[in-house]
C-alpha cells in the first residue's frame, strides 16, 4: 500500500526505513492471509459439490439419450420400400 501511495526515491531511503516498510507490509499480508485461510475448506466443499453436480448432469444426459434412442426404435417403422 505504502509503495503505491508514495513515490519511490532511492536517495531518501535508508535501512531503517526499508525495515519499517517491510515490517508493515508483512503485517498487512499476515492479516489478509488469516482471512483467506478459512476460505480454503469452503472452496474445497464447493468444488466437491460442483463435481457431484457435473456427474449427475452426465448421468441425466446419458439416461435421456438412451430413453430417446429407445423411444425412436420403438416407434420407427421398418423401411421396406412399401407404404
Amino acid at each position: 500500500m505504502e509503495g503505491v501511495q508514495n513515490k519511490y526515491n532511492p536517495s531518501n531511503e535508508n535501512l531503517a526505513t526499508k525495515v519499517q516498510t517491510n515490517s508493515g507490509n508483512i503485517q498487512y499480508m499476515e492479516e489478509h492471509i488469516k482471512k483467506i485461510v478459512p476460505l480454503e475448506k469452503h472452496v474445497s466443499d464447493i468444488q466437491a459439490n460442483v463435481d457431484k453436480l457435473n456427474q449427475q448432469m452426465a448421468n441425466i444426459k446419458s439416461s435421456q439419450t438412451k430413453r430417446a434412442n429407445d423411444t425412436q426404435k420403438a416407434t420407427s417403422k421398418p423401411v421396406t420400400g412399401l407404404h
